[in-house]
């Protein structure tokens, strides 16, 4: 029979655990966390080495597992170094790109977290116990042998040092939660902030659709339409640049040096707007960027320097013609 121990266990916070609870990850996904967490913090590092053919274990093919962590990395939830088998997870959660579960989780999950927190009384009555029962079962061994369940008031103050007074009138009191009057205003007003927060939560779900790496890209671009279609044409950028083994911070930054560079440009010849390539075109797979990547101010010197070239090879063929 299986008994684990404690004596060996994964070290993992609490918040980071919630976070990954609280999120909409697929199973393949939540395998994928769950193993880089046993072999990271569960060996004590910060990193788990994997190889592809690793994650068979898990139940995960080959022919997936490459997609499934692309869509992770995409996501901010994992890292990968340039060698492909080391494998972090990002511990700030909050630049994960993961919707969560259920709108309004976290405010449900900290009310079923205090109630499972919340020792209840075992007895009734001081000293009473329980029938067909160990009488020392459920006493804290302590001189006084209070109950479990009872907050010793009285009895802890007694054992603190003589002339150690208690100021704080809150400490040894039970909270006890407020009861909203059925048809009173306070019901009223607690119904209608309860309606405005899930609309407030329900609204910024909407806006967190987007990673934090396109909205950067988004900011700059000088024509703002069809935003979903773009963020589809800049996924598959970024995964086919993974793919050949650049990183995401270079690919990030070069994508969004060009959508600064087309904007100025733009700006500078008076573009209307109804002539500024659509985001989604700019990306798309004829890849337009591509010729913004470097500045306008470099390829108008690099060809003003070409030309410059030009006109004295011309000159130098009219010299030699006419001699």
């Amino acid at each position: 029979m299986a008994n684990p121990q404690p004596d060996e266990f994964t070290r993992i916070s609490n918040e980071l655990f919630e976070a990954i609870i609280l999120s909409n990850f697929k199973k393949r996904q939540l395998n994928i966390i769950l193993l880089v967490i046993r072999l990271s913090y569960g060996c004590g590092h910060k990193y788990a080495i994997l190889r592809q053919a690793d994650f068979q274990l898990i139940g995960i093919d080959k022919s997936d597992i490459k997609k499934e962590l692309n869509l992770l990395v995409e996501s901010g939830v994992l890292s990968i170094s340039l060698t492909g088998e080391r494998i972090t997870l990002n511990k700030d959660y909050e630049r994960w790109s993961i919707p969560r579960a259920q709108p309004g989780g976290q405010d449900k999950f900290k009310q079923l977290l205090a109630r499972n927190l919340m020792v209840k009384t075992t007895t009734e009555t001081v000293g009473e116990t329980p029938a067909n029962a160990n009488p020392e079962v459920g006493k804290i061994p302590t001189p006084t042998g209070i109950p479990v369940g009872k907050i010793p008031t009285n009895q802890l103050v007694k054992h603190q040092p003589d002339g150690w007074q208690n100021t704080n009138s809150v400490v040894g009191k039970t909270p006890t939660p407020k009861t909203l009057q059925a048809n009173g205003d306070n019901c009223s007003d607690y119904t209608e902030r309860n309606i405005k927060e899930t609309l407030k939560k329900s609204k910024e779900k909407q806006t967190c659709m987007y990673d934090t790496y396109f909205e950067k890209f988004w900011t700059v671009y000088p024509r703002k339409v069809e935003k979903q279609r773009a963020y589809r044409c800049w996924k598959i950028r970024i995964r086919e640049g993974l793919a050949e083994g650049l990183t995401m911070e270079g690919l990030v930054r070069d994508l969004v040096d060009a959508a600064k560079h087309y904007a100025y440009e733009c700006q500078k010849n008076g573009t209307q707007q109804r002539y500024i390539k659509l985001a989604a075109t700019f990306l798309g797979p004829d890849k337009p960027y591509m010729d913004w990547i470097n500045a306008p101010a470099a390829n108008a010197a690099s060809n003003n320097q070409s030309n410059t070239q030009l006109n004295k090879k011309k000159e130098l063929i009219r010299s030699l013609y006419k001699s």
